[in-house]
């Protein structure tokens, strides 16, 4: 999780609360401090999908993806682009493939933010403060979410609305990632230290029944044409 704690770049809290003096506006939670979250296990009968959307995510050692990679991994956003998906993004400032995604010609996108402040450049912002539902399913997610920082938890909250949208009922048609395992499911005896921060999307994508493609993987061009090629007939 170093890579996530590398993104907080003070102690503020980003969800502290503010006096309002308006009579009529509406309060919201304070979902910062909150240690009685209840696990929310995923039912994907009751999603429903109304547009083509993808999500994209990689893990390395050192944090840097080889410029080989990279490419491949904005050339493969290109092409689904053309085909009408729409990007979704939580919006690492400091994430190159990402920033690069989000500058290709024609490319619709929608953006959640852990907080407001995270990053002052998101494009099609779609929210910030992720809802209790999406904390909610993170921690079923994650083994021990509630012992992680309240800004890691933020992060992985709003990671859950990327996949599956503003009101976690609306899942991504696919997970495009890469890792030097390959993996594209959790699985006994992986190695959980080179999937690394991906471990968790794997998780929540297993339990939205959310396609996972890994360009590491040799058959990686031909399943996912395939599968790309199966949504549009």
């Amino acid at each position: 999780m170093d890579d996530i704690f590398d993104l907080l770049d003070s102690e503020e809290k980003p969800f502290a609360k503010k006096e309002n003096t308006s009579s009529t506006a509406q309060k919201k939670e304070n979902l910062w401090d909150k240690e009685d979250f209840k696990p929310l296990k995923l039912d994907p009968s009751t999603f429903k999908k109304t547009k083509k959307t993808f999500a994209v995510s990689y893990h390395v050692p050192d944090g840097e993806l080889s410029s080989e990679v990279h490419d491949k991994l904005v050339e493969v956003a290109k092409v689904l682009i053309a085909k009408g998906y729409t990007y979704r993004t939580s919006a690492d400032s400091k994430d190159t493939l990402n920033k690069d995604i989000l500058d290709l010609d024609g490319v619709k996108a929608e953006t959640f933010l852990p907080w407001k402040k995270f990053n002052l450049d998101a494009k099609n912002l779609i929210r910030y403060s992720p809802t209790e539902k999406a904390y909610s399913i993170a921690m079923n997610s994650h083994k021990v979410f509630m012992k992680l920082p309240a800004a890691v938890r933020a992060i992985l909250s709003s990671q859950v609305h990327s996949l599956l949208g503003k009101e976690c009922t609306e899942p991504v048609d696919l997970m495009i990632t890469y890792t030097n395992c390959g993996s594209e499911a959790i699985v006994k005896k992986m190695d959980f230290k080179t999937t690394g921060s991906v471990t968790f999307l794997l998780k929540v994508c297993g339990d939205a029944n959310i396609p996972v493609f890994n360009l590491k993987t040799d058959s990686f061009t031909t399943r996912l044409s395939e599968f790309v090629k199966s949504k549009e007939n």
